[in-house]
């Protein structure tokens, strides 16, 4: 029987199972600084803590990490940021550094390597409280209900002697069907006489598509 064996070089740190928020996931950076590592290092600014910690002779200036290749690509979570320090490091949960090969993924800004901040599940901190560098962060104000379909009302009096116009005259995105498949509904015509196009199309739980196409007339 074959088994599952995890090989960790405990030199570079390099497995994979941590938390990443980098494009290549977890085990392809070259360097990991984890929540007990940085709890070892202590201090308040995060480049002090990684100062002359990393390989490849990574320095920091204002906030701003740098490998003798170039400026390094700096990210939180995803967004890009522009001074480290600017980050709680008690939000951080891990650091990841990557170069050459693992950092292609994110192109020529990645020349001079990335580093990469994953925050810590429950941390508080929003995106929109990320300094962060061409990017306009949004925040969702939640799910939007969509209105339902207008049909007339007939028995308002004030409606019964108006014309019926309508072209569309019914549509119901959420028709359930019962356990042997039957539904039902029901709508008002509209006032034109002449052929009327009814359109039934679903999917079942299995992904089976169903259509019909079912033409009525009206004199």
């Amino acid at each position: 029987m074959l088994k599952e064996v995890k090989i960790r070089d405990k030199a570079l740190k390099r497995y994979d199972d941590y938390r990443s928020s980098s494009l290549s996931g977890p085990g392809h950076a070259d360097q990991v600084f984890g929540r007990d590592d940085l709890d070892k290092i202590g201090g308040f600014r995060l480049s002090e803590m990684l100062a002359g910690r990393l390989r490849r002779g990574i320095t920091f200036s204002n906030g701003q990490a740098a490998a003798p290749t170039g400026k390094m690509l700096m990210l939180m979570d995803g967004v890009e940021i522009i001074n480290i320090d600017d980050i709680n490091q008690h939000d951080v949960e891990n650091v990841e550094i990557l170069f050459g090969a693992n950092a292609a993924i994110y192109g020529m800004r990645a020349v001079g390597g990335v580093l990469i901040l994953t925050t810590r599940q429950g941390s508080g901190r929003a995106v929109k409280d990320i300094p962060s560098k061409g990017i306009l962060p949004i925040t969702p104000q939640g799910f939007y209900k969509a209105r339902q379909f207008y049909s007339p009302e007939y028995d308002n009096a004030a409606l019964s002697n108006q014309s019926d116009l309508r072209t569309t005259i019914y549509w119901n995105p959420e028709l359930v069907t019962d356990q042997d498949g039957n539904a039902s509904f029901n709508y008002y015509n509209a006032d034109g006489q002449g052929t009327y196009r009814l359109v039934i199309e679903g999917i079942d739980e299995n992904g089976n598509l169903g259509r019909l196409v079912y033409r009525y007339k009206v004199n």
